[in-house]
């Protein structure tokens, strides 16, 4: 939470870090995203600087990203001006949300000048200025202003945004917060405080009222002495705060961040405190940022399988119509047959004739074609069975084999949504091109430095045996066809798609690591949120790939089966 309380805490950890550490290179990856890098003596540093409304932000990171080939006009200004420059200062303007980062260098005419990079973190409204600090003349806005209140143009003065309502610690009693908020009677007293009190922050004002369990009433049904009262208490309260670096989790993840401990939020989220607010940050957006990057190329490859999933669904309707066209082709021979035996009465010329069928007992009428002879119409009848027959085994194996790509669609969908990180995502995006439902790019895919590399899942269960478990496609191939050896157990959802799991000696295993090898591989699939899911389970020489299956897809045999209400055990976990 970058609140004015966290802001001056971590502007001083920044400030401390980052002063006369040069300029080495700037880049503008995205068009709200500024990265400086930094040398300082044996080491460089990023400096990443992120203006998008829902995460707006700045940090050091060691997170190498792709850059554009052609910057934008504002990166090409900052290499410009700033490029061999050293930071001399770092500073917090008080009051706001605004972090001044002042350089000095060698002006492109020669002469030694200083310049403010101004960041405003202010949600939707944030913003990055590079203005000539004695000057105060705008040189450069990365986002464009103009407005009632401010204009933010080139060759402008530079100007700050408006200052906020809130009431100096001086002048904050019960007659000038009356006088402030006229208009805001309707607001309860946590609203007031965010908007009026020196420093409030949401974070911070529920803090408050949560710990001195203050009743959220209306200001205006406050007397003088109970308003006096909640402003003492305010300022005791800040006044003795702790202050240290914490990260919230929640089941694992980083939820948010602050400089003390918050006991509205102890009890429902974890905490971890950290030696320094630059590593906080750091941590907190490195695996905001990768997760905000997980789901785009999840959101683009769901979006690329959906589009060839939408055309087999349709090729599967136009051949299921095209199958039922075919199935009466048997019908073609009996009429052929009924031809054949009624030949003396069929003339040359007739366009039909009514003859009594001995298959079904009853009179049918059977057209022909007055151009054929007799045999001719019956060939005629005998070659439409024929065809018939070829074409239902056609469209049989047609429907089979479209039946067979969409399964296999499913799978790289539901393991694209199990996917927790970018490499096991990269593997499933390799899989597409391989398989021609995705374009290679244009430039060769560059192994991410910040990735491991992507290995199967590892278990073991209480009996002590190896349980493995893949997570897309590539690793199902590599642990059925690769990995297990004679003995091993291999377990997979009943027609549906999931991790191949491997239970190694497991021919051997008992009941309960069975069970919980079945619990796996009916948690990694996806049917992880149902009840009673069908398992089989079998030695895996029993498994083998067809020809020209696509990857993951195989065939086994002599299997048993298992039903199994999923869960997750964490005792298992290697």
């Amino acid at each position: 939470m970058f609140d004015l309380l966290f802001l001056d805490k971590y502007t001083k950890d920044i400030r401390e870090y980052l002063v006369n550490a040069r300029v080495d290179k700037i880049y503008q990856r995205e068009n709200l995203e500024l990265t400086l890098v930094l040398r300082k003596p044996g080491e460089t540093l990023n400096l990443r600087i992120d203006c998008n409304a829902e995460n707006h932000h700045f940090r050091i990171t060691n997170k190498i990203l792709e850059n554009p080939n052609t910057p934008p006009s504002f990166c090409m200004l900052l290499r410009k001006y700033l490029s061999g420059s050293k930071i001399k200062d770092i500073e917090m303007v008080k009051g706001e949300r605004i972090i001044n980062i002042i350089f000095q260098g060698r002006h492109p005419e020669g002469y030694v000048a200083c310049w403010v990079l101004s960041i405003e973190l202010m949600g939707k409204h944030s913003n990055i200025i590079f203005y000539d600090q004695e000057e105060k003349i705008v040189l450069g806005v990365l986002k464009a202003t103009s407005s009632e209140t401010r204009e933010l143009k080139v060759g402008h003065l530079y100007q700050q945004p408006p200052k906020q309502v809130k009431i100096p610690r001086e002048n904050l009693n019960y007659k000038n917060l009356l006088l402030h908020s006229l208009g805001d009677e309707k607001l309860p007293i946590d609203k007031i405080m965010v908007k009026y009190f020196p420093l409030a922050s949401p974070i911070l004002v529920k803090e408050f009222i949560y710990k001195y369990q203050i009743p959220n009433l209306f200001l205006k049904e406050l007397e003088e002495q109970q308003v006096e009262e909640l402003i003492e208490l305010y300022y005791n309260f800040i006044d003795n705060l702790n202050y240290e670096p914490i990260m919230y989790y929640q089941k694992d993840e980083p939820w948010d961040f602050y400089c003390t401990t918050l006991e509205s939020l102890t009890k429902k989220y974890q905490i971890k405190r950290y030696p320094d607010y630059i590593t906080l940050v750091r941590d907190f957006y490195d695996y905001k940022e990768d997760k905000l990057k997980l789901e785009k190329n999840k959101t683009l490859l769901i979006k690329t399988i959906t589009k060839h999933q939408k055309k087999l669904n349709k090729k599967l309707g136009l051949l299921i119509n095209e199958l039922n066209q075919y199935q009466n082709f048997h019908k073609y021979k009996e009429i052929g047959d009924l031809l054949m035996a009624n030949l003396h009465q069929i003339k040359k010329g007739m366009a039909e004739i009514t003859l009594f069928n001995y298959y079904t007992s009853e009179e049918e009428r059977i057209k022909l074609d007055p151009s054929l002879s007799p045999i001719a119409n019956c060939q005629n009848y005998y070659k439409k069975h024929s065809k018939g027959k070829r074409g239902l085994e056609i469209v049989k194996e047609n429907i089979e084999n479209v039946q067979g790509e969409i399964a296999y669609l499913d799978s790289l969908l539901h393991f694209i949504s199990e996917a927790d990180n970018s490499n096991t995502l990269q593997e499933i995006e390799q899989e597409l091109i391989k398989e021609n439902y995705l374009k290679p790019k244009i430039k060769p895919i560059k192994k991410d430095r910040n990735l491991t590399q992507s290995l199967p899942l590892e278990f073991t269960s209480k009996d002590g045996f190896k349980i493995l478990v893949g997570k897309n496609n590539k690793q199902n191939d590599l642990l059925t066809l690769k990995i297990a050896k004679k003995g091993d157990l291999w377990l997979h959802t009943k027609d549906l798609p999931g991790s191949h799991v491997i239970v190694k000696n497991g021919t051997k295993a008992p009941e309960t690591t069975i069970i919980e090898a079945a619990n796996l591989a009916a948690y990694f699939s996806k049917a992880k949120h149902s009840s009673k899911v069908a398992v089989d389970y079998t030695d895996v020489k029993n498994v083998f790939k067809p020809k020209g299956a696509k990857p993951g897809m195989v065939n086994y045999v002599d299997f048993k089966t298992i039903y199994i209400t999923p869960s997750f055990n964490n005792n298992l976990m290697s």
